[in-house]
């Protein structure tokens, strides 16, 4: 699970406005992340992310991988969520990576996301997480 990836190739419009999902809060909250990171939070399932992935094409191999992955490495889920960073350039660009760690705080899943604006929102143009937090750091660009 360690190199466990799904980068996302045009995600997402629409996303209901989504309040502070991890702490700190990022300076901006972007929308579409917190949904993002609630689904993370709730139990990532294909009707879950789907949603928020229905403008990129992912394969039914892929969501498998994803979904079951998460699932055996993770059985119990997350219940803490922490904005690491986040980073943004002009003239649109924003990434961030959040952490989730399990109930007993034994294991952590590091999540990057980046997007850029689009019809008046910062739409999601990839995910991909990792059990290493050098290895989710080195997704910043």
């Amino acid at each position: 699970m360690k190199h466990a990836h799904l980068i996302a190739v045009c995600l997402l419009a629409g996303a209901p406005a989504a309040a502070q999902v991890c702490d700190p809060s990022p300076s901006e909250v972007v929308p579409n992340f917190e949904a993002v990171k609630q689904v993370f939070l709730d139990g990532v399932t294909r009707e879950s992310l789907g949603p928020l992935l229905s403008k990129m094409s992912v394969s039914d191999e892929m969501w498998s991988g994803m979904t079951t992955g998460l699932a055996n490495y993770f059985p119990g889920g997350f219940t803490h969520c922490t904005s690491v960073v986040q980073r943004r350039d002009d003239p649109g660009l924003v990434q961030e990576i959040f952490s989730l760690r399990t109930e007993d705080e034994a294991r952590s899943l590091f999540v990057y996301l980046a997007g850029f604006h689009m019809d008046g929102e910062v739409a999601v143009m990839s995910l991909s997480f990792q059990t290493s937090v050098r290895e989710a750091l080195e997704q910043l660009r």
